[in-house]
């Protein structure tokens, strides 16, 4: 829906040049700028926080022979366990 207003808006020369084009017409440029920024800075924290944690699944089930000592450390049963949520049936 926004690429299609903004297409809208805006003519073809300055959709292709322009990569700035919608925070120049939006109503809040700051505000649009600011959203971009966090965006960024969640994306690149979730993959800070995220990659060591496969890495250490992928080198505790040996997929790649040659990482192997990178499984050691805090087990993933321990501190970066993920709480999941068991059902018991009522007999």
């Amino acid at each position: 829906m926004f690429a299609v207003l903004l297409g809208a808006v805006c003519t073809r020369y300055a959709l292709v040049t322009d990569y700035m084009i919608a925070s120049k017409v939006s109503l809040v440029g700051v505000l649009f700028l600011f959203g971009l920024y966090v965006s960024s800075l969640s994306s690149c924290l979730g993959a800070q926080y995220g990659a060591p944690r496969v890495l250490q699944c992928i080198s505790k089930e040996n997929v790649v022979p040659l990482i192997k000592a990178l499984g050691k450390g805090v087990s993933v049963e321990g501190r970066n366990k993920t709480h999941n949520v068991k059902s018991s049936k009522a007999t």
